[in-house]
């Protein structure tokens, strides 16, 4: 198969590197009720899993981590953001969340549990 190009441009030269300042991943695309019994908090994290990052909420909440819903993984070395869903009994608690890579960008209600396999 022969590629055609129907402009002659220069070569573009850069270099791309897969880190915080470079790689930025957004969750978009998503509406939720705004009631219901759980919360669904719109978060934005620098340099760490998923996993990392729900393991940190579980913690900071004395929960199971299989108690936070989440829509698939995002890459470690970016800065993402993406949502998670918790029993909304937790909001007071989270009100008080604060942490140096993983900040709360927004919350909302939910009637059912945001996850994805």
């Amino acid at each position: 198969m022969q590629r055609i190009y129907l402009e002659e441009k220069e070569p573009i030269h850069f270099k791309f590197e897969q880190n915080q300042d470079d790689f930025i991943v957004d969750e978009v695309g998503l509406e939720w009720k705004g009631s219901g019994n759980f919360s669904i908090y719109h978060i934005k994290k620098v340099e760490m899993t998923t996993w990392d990052m729900i393991a940190t909420f579980a913690e900071f909440l004395n929960i199971n981590a299989e108690k936070i819903g989440y829509a698939g993984l995002k890459d470690k070395h970016a800065t993402t953001t993406q949502y998670i869903s918790i029993e909304a009994r937790y909001e007071k608690e989270l009100k008080r969340f604060k942490h140096p890579q993983i900040k709360i960008l927004s919350a909302t209600r939910s009637f059912s549990v945001y996850s994805y396999g």
